[in-house]
């Protein structure tokens, strides 16, 4: 299976050279780029149809894009307000546009608009996924032996950091992390480990998708490596999760589903105690397993919204320098609705929530007949329980394949099959 035009060629090989470009630490700067060409491009064959086009042919930009399209301008308003309410100054308005809208939220608008408006199969698109978890298979097995080598020394900052962005990180190299003297983390071309667990999430609905058995299989047994080396316990928690509330969403109309899921609750209802210990119990288990990294978030979180009341509306326009904050963590990070609270406001807030519940509930009602609606369903409640644990906002590179996915099957009108 091979490229066919110039936006397949393009997505090709942004993928399959994930590790080439993070190798380069390019990542940050091309995966945004590729957006913005591609999405201008897409503009492009929008405005040059005619009257004469036709139907068959003819380009449309789904209404959900334009929701997704709406609410991320709201949110770059939110963004300039926040800068002016603080007096941060027409400079930090500039780059903040730059590099904490035009390289983040504008993503999840045109990274949509091009797997809804190009023409870009979806086979490609999960073939590159699969090639890009071969590699990942190769890679694993040295990243450990580094790591029990000890070679610490296999870490470094790319030149190209000097173009700017958000963090340094986004332009460290380094394979995996050492926690806790000898437990090794995999971070792969992930500027962190729970990010690999939230990219690796996406990639196996994309890999489940994947026509052929073998490279299907590649692509599976990779994400599920990438999730438990990441040691991230919301990605080992939300894969099961995330394809048990799928398969519910997409089966819930059926008689048998809603008899026997009645059923169920009926005589669950008798153990609701117990349930609650195990619940209780599990609860304290999660937070016990790195119960540092939980005590952090917490206080976080807690620092953020005292702080988030005194700019409720706009916000602060930025995240707070990490020499202000806490274990050199800044605040409004770690967690996209209490980040947005603080960062843009309640604005921000609900520039991305009502988008977010929007296609969730399109994708719902599509996901009944079609395949790639019940793949970007799972993509999008990954990205939902992610957003509880990170900012999903600076991640966009990395989970970008699953936005065009979202996008091909928000433009789909009849069925389409596995294959």
């Amino acid at each position: 299976m091979k490229p066919q035009n110039f936006e397949e060629k393009v997505i090709w090989y942004c993928i399959v050279g994930t590790y080439a470009l993070y190798f380069l630490g390019a990542q940050f700067i091309v995966i945004p780029v590729m957006a913005w060409i591609l999405g201008l491009y897409a503009c492009k064959k929008l405005w040059e149809q005619t009257n004469d086009t036709p139907v068959e042919k003819r380009l449309t930009i789904p209404f959900a894009i334009w929701i997704w399209a709406a609410s991320m301008l709201v949110m770059e308003v939110a963004l300039i307000m926040g800068h002016l309410d603080f007096d941060l100054g027409t400079v930090k308005i500039i780059k903040s546009t730059i590099n904490s809208f035009a390289r983040t939220w504008a993503l999840f608008v045109l990274f949509p608009l091009i797997g809804s408006l190009l023409n870009i199969r979806h086979q490609i698109l999960c073939r590159a996924i699969c090639l890009l978890c071969l590699q990942t298979l190769i890679i694993v097995p040295f990243s450990y032996l580094i790591a029990h080598t000890n070679l610490a020394g296999f870490t470094y900052i790319s030149p190209l950091q000097k173009i700017g962005g958000l963090s340094e990180l986004f332009y460290t190299v380094k394979l995996f992390d050492h926690v806790r003297g000898s437990q090794i983390r995999l971070r792969l071309f992930a500027p962190w480990s729970p990010a690999l667990g939230l990219v690796a999430n996406v990639y196996f609905y994309l890999a489940c998708l994947e026509p052929q058995k073998k490279w299907r299989w590649i692509g599976i047994a990779a994400a599920i490596i990438m999730i438990i080396g990441s040691v991230s316990r919301a990605a080992i928690v939300c894969l099961p999760a995330t394809l048990v509330l799928t398969w519910l969403l997409v089966n819930f109309t059926k008689p048998r589903v809603q008899i026997a899921t009645g059923t169920t609750s009926f005589f669950l209802g008798f153990l609701g105690t117990q349930l609650l210990d195990v619940v209780d119990h599990f609860k304290n288990y999660f937070h016990s397993f790195r119960s540092a990294s939980s005590a952090t978030r917490d206080v976080l979180n807690s620092m953020s919204l005292y702080r988030w009341q005194q700019a409720p509306i706009w916000g602060h326009g930025m995240v707070e320098s990490a020499a202000s904050a806490i274990l050199r963590v800044p605040l409004g990070t770690h967690h996209t609705w209490v980040g947005l609270l603080f960062r843009h406001g309640v604005v921000g807030f609900s520039a991305l929530a009502f988008p977010m519940l929007w296609s969730f509930l399109e994708l719902v009602a599509r996901s009944q007949k079609n395949i790639l609606a019940r793949v970007s369903l799972s993509i999008l409640i990954t990205l939902f329980v992610f957003s509880f644990v990170e900012n999903l906002d600076p991640l966009t590179y990395l989970f970008w394949p699953g936005l065009v996915m979202m996008g091909m099957a928000l433009k789909v009108k009849t069925p389409v099959s596995q294959t």
